[in-house]
């Protein structure tokens, strides 16, 4: 492809007498389209000051104007295309989605604080993801905001007031219960009181025994 320069001259104002003029350099610049786009002349001390970054940048954007006309017009199409997937990916990506669960402590005694905890499976029954404290006489609700996966539920009236659950060679010694209702005779394992949270609960009700 051909490129014509063009040069244009450009007469400089009047001066007042005494004052020095300066020369006129013409700068043909070709735009990334092609074609000759006429550049008002600028003076000898004007390119003297630009910076090698300014020139750089023009370098470099000259170079990705003509990489991205000398695209075919369906590889263009794709890169836009592919580019709007990322953006679409990373911006739903940014923000987890949360999910409500909410309930009643049931056959609480109503003179105790009660504990509600949430746990996962990475320190299950040892340290809890989020808890909270019912106060004796409040009314026996709870709410959580947590992300979608796989938590386990519980709540024990606190009777003696020490802010744990005690427990003896049988098993709580202290009213309690998983809203997955655990029956076996043994320590209660994450898998078999778990449940799954993929949308908001508003029944989960754990009743103390």
């Amino acid at each position: 492809m051909k490129e014509h320069h063009l040069r244009e001259t450009i007469p400089l104002r009047p001066h007042s007498r005494g004052q020095r003029q300066h020369p006129w350099v013409q700068l043909p610049v070709v735009s990334c389209l092609g074609s000759v786009t006429p550049v008002r002349p600028v003076a000898n001390e004007m390119l003297a000051a630009g910076s090698e970054n300014s020139a750089s940048n023009a370098n470099d954007r000259t170079l990705s104007c003509w990489l991205w006309s000398s695209m075919k017009p369906s590889l263009r199409a794709v890169s836009l295309l592919l580019g709007c997937i990322l953006v679409f990916v990373t911006s739903t990506r940014a923000v987890p989605e949360t999910f409500k669960i909410s309930g009643h402590v049931l056959k609480s005694s109503g003179k105790n604080v009660v504990y509600v905890a949430l746990w996962q499976a990475d320190g299950f029954l040892k340290n809890p993801v989020q808890q909270i404290r019912i106060e004796h006489g409040a009314e026996p609700v709870f709410h959580f905001d947590v992300a979608g996966g796989r938590w386990a539920l519980r709540a024990f009236e606190d009777r003696n007031h020490n802010g744990v659950l005690d427990t003896g060679l049988f098993g709580p010694t202290e009213p309690s219960g998983f809203w997955h209702a655990f029956t076996g005779h043994h320590k209660p394992r994450f898998d078999e009181v778990a449940f799954l949270v993929d949308r908001d609960i508003d029944n989960a009700d754990i009743s103390l025994k």
